[in-house]
């Protein structure tokens, strides 16, 4: 089921209320919705971008491509943080072929594998989504200084 951007946006933008935009993931300063990613990040994401979400996980050396840094996101982006961006990014199921293959896999598929309804499977898509989404904004690298730092290393 493809679902609306606006439907992406108010789950992403909800889940971000109240979230701190930390230079890096400190535990006690996380909100709710970033401590709960982050548990979803380490079972999802961690293989391939690593504990550290630099793109050095266990699995990066079978990739054809590099997993992106993703403490750079806001930085490759001119210092901005667009959460439905992201989401939109992770689900991959809006993403048109013609842009060709991704290797990241299009979760927006699998997130709601384990839903106890069918009914239910969007709604843990999106759910996810937001908790991910929630702690990548928690753990990106400081501003850039100048155009060098807006480049991902």
């Amino acid at each position: 089921m493809k679902h609306p951007r606006s439907f992406t946006a108010i789950l992403v933008l909800g889940a971000l209320a109240g979230t701190p935009c930390l230079g890096r993931a400190d535990d006690q300063k996380l909100s709710p919705s970033a401590k709960a990613g982050r548990q979803e990040f380490n079972t999802y994401c961690v293989p391939c971008h690593g504990e550290d979400a630099k793109g050095h996980g266990v699995a990066a050396a079978a990739l054809k491509q590099q997993p992106a840094d993703l403490t750079l996101i806001a930085a490759r982006h001119g210092g901005k943080f667009d959460a439905v961006e992201v989401a939109e990014m992770i689900d991959g199921r809006m993403k048109s072929p013609a842009h060709g293959t991704r290797e990241m896999p299009i979760w927006g598929k699998h997130l709601g594998d384990d839903a106890a309804d069918r009914d239910d499977e969007e709604s843990l898509v999106q759910g996810r989504l937001a908790l991910l989404v929630a702690y990548l904004q928690t753990i990106q690298a400081p501003g850039p200084t100048g155009a060098e730092g807006a480049k991902e290393k």
